[in-house]
């Protein structure tokens, strides 16, 4: 597509916004950008298009709640100009099933990565839901290796409080 604004807010030209490009496209290409997360890849998941990552080292919401690996295409090794030709053919052979089925995935779990309290499943629920799995299994570490919480002496006493007030 030429002339469509992917950078920001769209509008550019006329453009439309980058969630309808989301939308009318099977694929999003999501590399990495300047950190292990991205809103790109986000968007994109919420729109319903298949992200495609090119790098493994990435930290993703909910990854105990959502299994990552039935929603998006991993494309690791895509080096050289010969290396993403591959990777576009494999993208065009993808039977159509298993686009409509990934697709149907991401737009299944899109709650998770919308705010809304008031919703059974958010990504406000789901951050509760991944703090508190966290704060269990941290405690089943610390009992299984006999280690307190460094905290404890102060919330025990009372004096003073996290930060230091």
């Amino acid at each position: 597509m030429t002339g469509v604004d992917t950078a920001g807010g769209g509008g550019g030209l006329g453009a439309p916004p980058p969630s309808t490009v989301y939308r009318m496209a099977d694929f999003c290409p999501c590399p990495r950008g300047d950190s292990l997360s991205d809103s790109r890849f986000y968007d994109a998941m919420r729109a319903g298009c298949i992200p495609v990552m090119f790098d493994r080292v990435r930290m993703n919401a909910f990854e105990g709640a959502l299994n990552y690996s039935r929603l998006v295409v991993t494309a690791d090794d895509v080096a050289t100009e010969a290396d993403m030709a591959d990777l576009l053919r494999q993208l065009a052979a993808m039977p159509l099933h298993e686009k409509a089925e990934r697709r149907r995935r991401l737009l299944e779990v899109s709650a998770y990565f919308h705010y809304d309290e008031s919703a059974d499943v958010s990504a406000f629920t789901a951050a509760l839901d991944e703090l508190g799995s966290r704060v269990e299994m941290l405690n089943e570490y610390r009992a299984n290796y006999g280690m307190r919480d460094k905290f404890s002496s102060l919330k025990a006493t009372g004096t003073g409080s996290l930060l230091g007030r």
